[in-house]
């Protein structure tokens, strides 16, 4: 009896184990040996210096939904006119992660004044991947974004993640291990 107690409760131990999560990808890419490949040319609109990227889309930044991953790729600063960016190899030069918090706007209820919630209601998750490359140095890196909740195990995308956000438009290739 005592045995099949001893059996039961390792099995009970065993099943509360969780299979690891693959890294974040700022775990999984290493500067100067990573790259990313835009596959496609993108136009960046006049007087913005970034194009973004959603479910393999470019959408703008009123239709990307903020709790979703996405990314965008940016320009060393935005011009009177649109600006392309060529299919190119860039290679990863620095990865920084940023958490920022996002604040709901202050609720106004009637007849009970101004109410205001007690801190943020989402955290922005942010990698950002300094490119590099010498036919196209204008462009300056890829940034990747999506809103948690800050109190359910909120991480930074992986690189699954981000590669899906940029569907044909791009891939992002960690050194070969």
């Amino acid at each position: 009896m005592r045995a099949l107690l001893t059996m039961t409760g390792l099995l009970l131990l065993g099943a509360c184990q969780t299979l690891p999560e693959p890294p974040a990808a700022w775990e999984a890419v290493a500067p100067g040996t990573t790259v990313f490949r835009l596959e496609r040319a993108v136009t960046i609109p006049p007087n913005t210096a970034h194009v973004t990227f959603q479910g393999g889309r470019v959408v703008s930044d009123v239709e990307k939904d903020f709790y979703l991953p996405h990314c965008q790729l940016y320009v060393r600063g935005p011009e009177d006119v649109a600006q392309r960016v060529e299919p190119d190899r860039f290679t990863v030069t620095g990865i920084d992660t940023e958490v920022d918090s996002v604040q709901a706007r202050p609720l106004r209820l009637a007849a009970l004044g101004l109410m205001v919630a007690g801190g943020a209601t989402a955290d922005d998750y942010i990698t950002i991947l300094r490119l590099r490359s010498p036919r196209q140095p204008r462009v300056s890196h890829l940034e990747c974004h999506h809103w948690e909740d800050p109190t359910l195990f909120p991480r930074h995308l992986r690189l699954d993640e981000i590669n899906q956000a940029l569907g044909e438009y791009g891939v992002l290739s960690p050194p070969a291990r």
